[in-house]
């Protein structure tokens, strides 16, 4: 059993706390109390306990004092911070000196149970403390979080306002020899390498053959701030993903695209769908394609323009072409090959658009059929499935799929599949200890980042928030 001192000066709030906690459980036993600081602070020297729960305002030592100077000559104690007082400037002082973790007056058993579930991890790791899930932590704009990003990266030797360098890199991992930078997957196949300017800007910038088994590299560098990680990360990822639009793998530190004005070709382009003038569509889609290959075009412009046919498709073909829209980069990279092969297939679908009518095989397909293909996503649903994907393993058109999801389920296909990848997530977040990073990939997720948005617009929480309130 661990050994556990209570500090308060309020007698109540001690035996509270000893008679309504369920210590044993968890691992621990208390092994004695104390009404202040100063006779904490003896004890604590005497009994050798291996958590203190102590509260913040007392008399003769406050506990942050208390924390502070038993962290000065016993490092391996732990301790939890209790405290009527919901102060964000408490927490980050207990938090900077150490505490593993801070509870509200009057007490949430669950709470305490979490804590001290917690701290007995730490206590048998050797005291190593864990390290912050930090792509959660980029989502979130909370006083809270910006805190465990500084902490964080402080550990890793950068400072706010520091000038960084940013190196994202999508396939095999990277390796930098004699250089100090923190690695960070925020994918399956997708990693972020940060260091200072100083530190890590020569060999960042010296790579000039990219590593067998890796797509795209993008190189990106500003002023470090944690509410500006996300930003930073995501210019990075776009950089790297230039291998989509130029169709070589390569490394990008910068778009050439100062010389064209992306924005009023893309005006022209949706007018010239608006007109149905296939000459001035293929047109500009082939001035995009040149553009791109030259490397003044990025992956998000490629998604505007692929995103723009498919509105079109909306119009002329119906709701069930929402089917076809793409989200994010990975979507657009699994249906395409590279910008070439969406541009021809672009031009394809409007000459047959505006030139001939599309023939849907709905008299070819029945309902037994369509039992098979909702078989098939019950057992794969964590794999990469799409309409798409689905039309060509059944030889099916993808417009009736969507059509028999309508009419047999009342839902869309992104909707069924969402369902239970959320379901699933909910379950994996309830019964396992995954990272929220695995759970994504056994979901079917490879962006971490999309993974959370998801969840959230889905259930109303995010991922730590379920997990926690479950």
């Amino acid at each position: 059993m661990y050994k556990v001192l209570i500090v308060d000066d309020e007698e109540f709030i001690v035996k509270s706390l000893l008679m309504g906690t369920d210590w044993n459980s968890c691992g621990f036993e208390v092994a004695g109390s104390a009404r202040d600081g100063v006779e904490a602070y003896e004890k604590i020297c005497r009994i050798k306990p291996d958590l203190v729960f102590t509260d913040i305002r007392m008399p003769g030592m406050s506990g942050l004092e208390l924390i502070k100077n038993i962290q000065a000559i016993h490092k391996d104690i732990l301790f939890v911070v209790i405290s009527g007082y919901a102060e964000f400037a408490y927490a980050r002082k207990a938090l900077d000196y150490g505490a593993v973790g801070y509870c509200l007056k009057p007490f949430d058993d669950e709470e305490i149970t979490k804590v001290l579930k917690k701290a007995a991890k730490i206590l048998i790791n050797g005291g190593r403390k864990e390290k912050p899930d930090i792509i959660p932590l980029l989502e979130e704009e909370t006083p809270e979080a910006r805190h465990q990003l500084d902490s964080y990266f402080t550990s890793n030797g950068i400072a706010e306002g520091d000038k960084i360098v940013i190196v994202a890199s999508i396939g095999k991992e990277l390796t930098f020899e004699n250089k100090q930078y923190t690695a960070i997957k925020t994918g399956s196949s997708k990693t972020i390498y940060i260091g200072k300017y100083e530190d890590f800007s020569s060999i960042a910038h010296s790579i000039e053959t990219i590593p067998e088994g890796v797509k795209g590299v993008g190189i990106y560098e500003g002023a470090y701030s944690a509410f500006s990680m996300r930003k930073y990360i995501d210019e990075a990822f776009t950089l790297a993903y230039q291998f989509f639009t130029t169709g070589t793998r390569k490394i990008t530190n910068g778009i050439n695209g100062n010389n064209i004005d992306i924005e009023t070709l893309m005006v022209k382009y949706e007018n010239a769908f608006t007109k149905m003038d296939l000459s001035e569509l293929v047109r500009h889609l082939d001035n995009f394609y040149k553009n791109a290959v030259d490397g003044r075009l990025s992956i998000k412009h490629a998604m505007n323009i692929f995103n723009s046919y498919v509105k079109f498709s909306i119009r002329n073909l119906g709701e069930d072409c929402y089917e076809e829209y793409v989200y994010n980069f990975d979507d657009l990279c699994y249906l395409f090959i590279d910008m070439y092969t969406m541009v021809e297939y672009i031009k394809e679908k409007i000459t047959g658009f505006m030139g001939t009518n599309i023939n849907v095989l709905t008299d070819e397909v029945r309902n037994e059929y369509f039992k098979k293909i909702i078989n098939y996503i019950n057992q794969n649903f964590f794999k990469d499935i799409s309409i798409r994907s689905l039309a060509q393993d059944f030889v099916i058109n993808p417009n009736y799929i969507s059509q028999l999801f309508r009419k047999e389920l009342g839902m869309t296909f992104t909707d069924y599949i969402t369902k239970m990848r959320m379901n699933y997530a909910k379950e994996l977040l309830q019964k396992t200890e995954y990272s929220q990073g695995e759970i994504a990939a056994k979901c079917g997720y490879s962006d971490y980042f999309y993974f959370i948005r998801v969840f959230k617009k889905t259930t109303g929480v995010t991922p730590g928030q379920f997990r926690h309130k479950e």
